[in-house]
């Protein structure tokens, strides 16, 4: 019995061998190319702020961003980094820029209503702190003219133009009551909206409207300097191209490879104390 438990667990041992080399190839291949993948791409998004435009979708290059109603947003889209094409296509017809996209960096695209055209604008996106809440604005709204902006009262931007992005500002997590006023009168441009601010995010908000449209706010989160939630189950997480996914994906093959190893050595812990006894 003894024997027969021993070559048991001799048998198991090359298999944790060949798992060990099987890992260090996949952190050979895989990482360094997720790495690569990352220093050769920036992240797109497209804000669609062009008021009785229906729905119209951005382009990067050859590259798919998404498409989007008015007053909405596309997810973030990997795309090339470097010289490349915005186009946007709608019913109007189409406008088309030409940018330099830093790699490993995010922007958001918004479609700006322009007489009775529109364009195109880029507003690099800022890096996330942690334990900090970033916030900017993106005037998208013409016939506000140049409103203040202020936050739980304190006035944070005097008279914002049209097609201006703010600097962002640095505040303590939590929720802000946000008023775009009337810089003549001080009543507000729009009904004051609650803002949800989370520590370690960069966020954007989008005023939009005219044309007959409601003027309207549009929260976006820029980025974040810690994951906001567990990680999902399943595939779940993998399908929005993010390229770390190799990565975690190795630490679990690795957190598994470690507790495999731990149980079997524990096992012939066991065998022999069993054998001792007998």
């Amino acid at each position: 019995m003894i024997a027969r438990g021993e070559a048991t667990h001799r048998g198991r041992i090359p298999f944790i061998g060949t798992f060990a080399v099987f890992l260090t190839l996949f952190a050979m291949l895989v990482v360094p190319a997720a790495s690569s993948f990352a220093q050769d791409t920036a992240k797109v998004r497209f804000v669609h702020a062009v008021p009785g435009v229906g729905d119209a979708s951005l382009r990067a290059g050859d590259r798919e961003v998404g498409s989007a109603a008015f007053a909405e947003a596309t997810p973030f889209a990997n795309v090339p980094a470097g010289s490349v094409k915005l186009t946007l296509e709608a019913d109007g017809g189409t406008l088309e820029a030409d940018e330099q996209l830093q790699a490993g960096r995010s922007y958001t695209v918004v479609a700006l209503a322009q007489g009775q055209s529109g364009e195109l604008r880029v507003y690099p996106d800022g890096t996330p702190k942690p334990n900090t809440a970033r916030l900017r604005m993106i005037h998208a709204a013409p016939e506000l003219g140049s409103p203040d902006f202020s936050l739980n009262g304190e006035t944070v931007s005097q008279g914002a133009m049209y097609k201006e992005a703010t600097a962002y500002w640095d505040l303590q997590p939590g929720t802000y009551r946000a008023v775009l006023a009337n810089p003549e009168t001080g009543d507000p441009a729009v009904p004051p909206q609650q803002l949800p601010l989370a520590a370690g995010t960069t966020s954007t908000l989008v005023v939009l409207g005219s044309r007959g449209e409601p003027v309207e706010t549009l929260l976006l989160t820029d980025g974040t300097a810690a994951p906001a939630t567990a990680p999902q189950t399943g595939l779940g997480g993998l399908s929005g191209g993010d390229p770390s996914w190799p990565a975690a994906i190795l630490a679990a093959l690795l957190a598994g490879f470690t507790g495999g190893a731990a149980y079997l050595v524990l096992g012939r812990r066991r065998g022999r104390t069993a054998a001792r006894g007998h």
